[in-house]
């Protein structure tokens, strides 16, 4: 029988990003929905390998398993250290943005800098073990944000709304699944990930 291992989100497109990495994998992902867990879990990291152990904590607390939890962070060039979204892209003033209300507000902000700017996301995955061992990853990927909304949604990622993948000058949220995984920084945060799932079966053995 595989291990279980519960992935700590309530978002249902990171939560399919990472179920699809480890499908290959001899491991049984579980998820706070299929165990009945209803987490509200403060995030107060200043990083987002911070906000993730944070989260993979709690989970693995609560559910007494082996937890992983993933958390992001934007900083786009141009924008004062006041403005950055940083870990807190949901959120604006303390208050969490519905994703229509996000693509409101990145537009602004995006548009204020000119209708185009360039960017970066620091995305951290950590995993923890019941014992408290633990072990992260954490990856940065350039993008490139317009300030134009296209018509097409990503359910749980609604800025590939705005984000334009260079190679093809199209939305992230019109591209099909193989340009996606044609994508070399997609491939360069599925590698990192991947590589952690090695590591905390090792853990676990």
């Amino acid at each position: 029988m595989c291990p279980e291992i519960l992935f700590g989100t309530t978002n249902p497109g990171k939560f399919r990003d990472i179920e699809v990495i480890a499908k290959s994998l001899p491991v049984c992902l579980r998820s706070p929905l299929q165990l009945g867990l209803n987490l509200h879990v403060e995030e107060h990291g200043s990083r987002p390998e911070d906000n993730a152990r944070i989260k993979a904590e709690a989970y693995c607390q609560a559910a007494g398993m082996p937890s992983m939890a993933v958390d992001s962070g934007l900083f786009i060039d141009g924008l004062s250290d006041a403005q950055q979204p940083g870990t807190h892209v949901r959120r604006v003033g303390g208050v969490p943005l519905s994703d229509e209300a996000m693509l409101e507000h990145y537009s602004q902000l995006i548009r204020d800098l000119g209708g185009h700017a360039t960017a970066r996301w620091i995305t951290a995955v950590v995993g923890v073990l019941p014992d408290g061992r633990s072990h992260a990853v954490t990856i940065s990927n350039p993008t490139k944000f317009t300030a134009e909304v296209c018509a097409e949604r990503t359910p749980g990622n609604p800025l590939n709304s705005m984000q334009i993948d260079p190679r093809t000058g199209r939305y992230h949220a019109q591209e099909q699944p193989q340009e996606i995984d044609d994508n070399g920084a997609a491939n360069a945060f599925q590698e990192k990930v991947y590589a952690l799932f090695l590591h905390f079966l090792r853990m676990l053995e």
